[in-house]
């Protein structure tokens, strides 16, 4: 059975958080090798479990943020559907006969 995870909800937010930066990653959909991310989740679970027990303090876990440019391409792509959305918008109430109109035809 694997690791539920530290039962303090503190070290559970933690432990959560170094996953999923783990998965983001390592994750074989994202460029990744299984193997390296089966690795790290193993290690994390390990040193986690060992800080619950009480046996280590707070060790080295990685802990750090995703890459910048992760929360920039979400920006971009929110803005570009927001362009999309207005652009569609704006083409439907232009007049037929004018450039970059809709236009419906009878077959």
């Amino acid at each position: 059975m694997s690791y539920p995870g530290p039962r303090d909800p503190a070290l559970h937010d933690q432990w959560r958080h170094a996953r999923r930066v783990a998965s983001l990653r390592h994750h074989p959909d994202r460029g990744g090798a299984s193997g390296e991310l089966t690795a790290q989740l193993s290690r994390l679970d390990a040193d986690f479990a060992a800080r619950e027990a009480g046996l280590v303090g707070p060790g080295p876990v990685e802990m750090t943020e995703p890459p910048l440019w992760q929360p920039f391409n979400r920006v971009l792509r929110r803005a570009r559907r927001g362009m999309r959305t207005g652009i569609r918008g704006a083409r439907r109430r232009i007049p037929s006969r004018w450039p970059g109109a809709r236009r419906y035809f009878d077959l």
